[in-house]
């Protein structure tokens, strides 16, 4: 079956959908339960609806669109992504595999004249980012059993605001929340931008996602002695910042010899004044891999190598583990379905990793789930400058077009 995309209505929609939340000094910043979220949401149940798609909000404030299948017992195909969004975020990221799920649904309504056999809904993810409350991927976890109650309670934003209390002034409840699982899906497709350069580099369209990296990501305090500059010689330093900074040449050596991992120090905290060496250091390290052995190994390495620079500098360290998880395999099926799909339609893919972390990571753990990758111009992404042209979208929307048709009737013959 082939289905064609509106690729000047799905242009013109992530664009739409892109001046939700725009701010003057925080330029698109979209956090979960915001003004401009709330409008985004509102957006994206029109076209849903629009599309023939019945709509409904679950309790943590996932939007979800149904298209019936014909056999009201069989597992549903969900696709979608999320729409929150960083701060300055760009337009893409989250919100294209929202926008473009609804134009595969509408698609598909559309150029067929028979209902699926499964049921194929539509999910808009409330919160994937972590942007407001220190918790990431909120809305896939809730809807797959993936939140505790310890996770939640007791969450606030920089405002102070506990979580709670937003979703009871928006008549949303933790009970609620917790009691939210699904256990009618049977599978999950999320179309997303790659958010780095691979696709780019290879001049090829799509991207079919094999594994989403496991990431640790820890903070790491240094404590030297605060002395002054100019009385205390080289030799009688312990330098807590410079400590730090020959730990941050360390783990990028490290992850220098291993093509697949990458090490990021993203911040560093140090009191103080010109005049005075640093006594305290605090920074944060985030380690990903898409091997969870590899980089199970990588963080043991990089724990020597920082008790390393500690003795030799004598200085001393600790480490608060505030993240570990392992890498995501996407579904085997699933990855073999989109490849062979893809080379019925003549789409060039390439097979890869996803170095981001995403709801599709959630899903995997309780349904098979693949991703769809569209190339992202110069491997950027959470930044303004962040752009998938329409010509890489269209096809990849086509061919979830064609996945979903295919997964939601699986006794049909194309």
């Amino acid at each position: 079956m082939s289905f064609t995309i509106d690729a000047q209505e799905l242009e013109a929609r992530v664009s739409q959908l892109g001046a939700a939340g725009r701010t003057e000094h925080d330029g698109l910043f979209r956090p979960v339960y915001s003004a401009g979220w709330f409008e985004a949401r509102d957006i994206l149940s029109e076209w849903m609806n629009d599309a023939g798609l019945e709509t409904r909000i679950d309790a943590v404030g996932n939007l979800i669109g149904t298209l019936k299948g014909a056999d009201s017992s069989a597992p549903v195909v969900l696709t979608g992504s999320h729409f929150d969004t960083v701060r300055n975020a760009g337009m893409f990221d989250g919100a294209l595999g929202v926008v473009a799920a609804i134009s595969a649904v509408k698609a598909l309504i559309r150029d067929q004249n028979q209902r699926p056999e499964h049921s194929i809904e539509v999910v808009a993810f409330c919160e994937e980012e972590g942007s407001r409350f220190p918790l990431s991927m909120l809305g896939s976890r809730s809807m797959f059993g993936k939140l505790a109650r310890e996770d939640a309670a007791g969450l606030r934003d920089e405002d102070g605001e506990l979580l709670t209390d937003v979703w009871n002034r928006h008549g949303m409840s933790l009970d609620g929340v917790l009691a939210n699982t699904r256990d009618d899906v049977g599978m999950f497709i999320e179309l997303h931008v790659e958010q780095g350069g691979t696709l780019e580099d290879l001049g090829i369209p799509v991207g079919v996602v094999s594994s989403i990296v496991g990431q640790v990501t820890a903070s790491v305090t240094i404590s030297g002695e605060q002395n002054h500059a100019g009385t205390t010689t080289m030799l009688k330093r312990k330098d807590a910042l410079a400590a730090a900074a020959e730990v941050m040449v360390r783990l990028e050596q490290l992850a220098l010899r291993d093509p697949l991992a990458v090490v990021t120090v993203g911040t560093l905290e140090c009191t103080g004044s010109a005049n005075v060496i640093p006594g305290h250091v605090r920074l944060t390290c985030d380690v990903r891999h898409p091997q969870s052995s590899a980089l199970r190994a990588l963080w043991t390495e990089i724990q020597q190598e920082i008790a390393s620079v500690a003795v030799t500098r004598g200085v001393h360290h600790a480490f608060a583990e505030e993240f570990i998880d392992n890498a995501t395999d996407m579904d085997e099926s699933v990855v073999t379905l989109i490849q062979g799909l893809a080379t019925d339609l003549g789409i060039p893919t390439a097979t890869l990793h996803s170095g981001a972390g995403h709801d599709s990571q959630i899903t995997a753990r309780e349904v098979p789930t693949g991703m769809i990758f569209t190339p992202s111009r110069g491997g950027i992404s959470h930044s303004p400058e962040e752009w998938t042209d329409i010509e890489d979208i269209v096809p990849a929307t086509t061919l979830l077009t064609e996945v979903l048709w295919t997964a939601a009737n699986p006794r049909r013959v194309r």
